[in-house]
């Protein structure tokens, strides 16, 4: 768990957009995997410098042994740093297992909680994640930085941006505000028998909500994928006081019930106005004949599928404009 360039580019972006950093809880320690000299500049460059502090002081801070970003997070305006982990093994004072409900003297206590990787490794991923909901006062943010496509084996799960947006709902008392993705990787290497990190990194584009489309948001791609979300709590309301639903099911649903005939079946009609294909033709006519054409026309239709699935398709991305960055 960490926080690569893109991530404190994202943090960054939710300090200028107005998120209080006040009391912290990041879920794992978190640690820092960008040159501090390039904190530093970020900092500057968008803004949110701390008035009146020193650089020195603040690569003093930022530079002791382990490298963790609780002095990045103070400087963005957090007055307390807090960490929970199921393990004290990196310093977590706050040792408890997500899985597992949590004490309600934690509930509502966080103005901001930040999941830098956590949550895709926690086995009873529905409950970890109610967790972190339930850890947030009313008016305070959750910030999930968490895998897309292509992190298979990384932990337990990898995450479709359908699931946080039913969840993050208002029936659970949250609204999402924005949800990035953004193809990005660390590369952990050795050089002369010194280990560095390499961090790949493209475009960030707002992912649209597919509710909002009456589609699903699908991706194809070949570069792993974070989805980086802000959402806000609106209210104290229970969380999965029902379970959400995949929101084309719920349309289809709704469709099929209000389409349905209240009182009788259609008449079956005579034999001579039926279909001259038998239900057995056509089942081959659609599951294999017409396959078989398409495979013939595979350059052209496989082009097009794969537009449509890519961060080229404007209706499921729109291009972010980069926060203000370090040369």
């Amino acid at each position: 768990m960490g926080i690569s360039l893109a991530s404190a580019e994202f943090l960054v972006r939710c300090r200028q957009e107005g998120v209080n950093f006040g009391r912290t809880l990041t879920l794992g320690r978190q640690q820092l995997f960008v040159s501090p000299f390039h904190l530093e500049r970020l900092l500057k460059r968008s803004g949110c410098w701390p008035h009146g502090l020193p650089p020195q002081a603040f690569l003093d801070r930022l530079t002791v042994n382990p490298y963790y970003a609780d002095p990045f997070l103070r400087a963005l305006g957090a007055d307390q740093v807090s960490a929970l982990d199921a393990s004290a093994y990196e310093g977590a004072d706050i040792v408890h297992d997500l899985g597992l409900p949590i004490p309600s003297d934690l509930q509502r206590s966080f103005d901001l909680v930040i999941d830098g990787g956590l949550l895709e490794h926690v086995f009873n991923f529905p409950a970890a994640l109610k967790n972190a909901m339930e850890l947030v006062r009313v008016g305070g943010h959750l910030i999930l930085m968490t895998p897309a496509n292509n992190y298979f084996g990384h932990g337990f799960y990898q995450f479709s941006p359908e699931l946080f947006f039913r969840a993050l709902a208002p029936e659970n008392g949250f609204v999402v505000e924005r949800m990035l993705a953004l193809e990005s990787d660390l590369e952990f290497a050795s050089l002369l028998g010194r280990t560095y990190v390499s961090e790949l990194k493209g475009q960030w584009y707002e992912v649209s909500d597919p509710a909002s489309l009456g589609m699903r948001v699908t991706l194809t791609n070949t570069r792993p994928v974070l989805l980086f979300i802000r959402a806000r709590r609106t209210a104290s309301l229970p969380v999965f006081a029902e379970y959400p639903q995949q929101s084309d099911y719920v349309a289809s649903w709704e469709s099929a019930h209000h389409s349905a005939s209240p009182v009788h079946a259609p008449s079956r009609r005579p034999a001579h106005e039926r279909r001259s294909l038998t239900r057995p033709v056509r089942l081959h006519l659609k599951f294999h004949l017409l396959p078989t054409i398409m495979r013939l026309l595979k350059p052209f239709h496989r082009a097009r599928f794969y537009r449509a699935q890519a961060f080229r398709n404007r209706v499921f991305f729109r291009t972010v404009k980069q926060v203000s960055r370090p040369a």
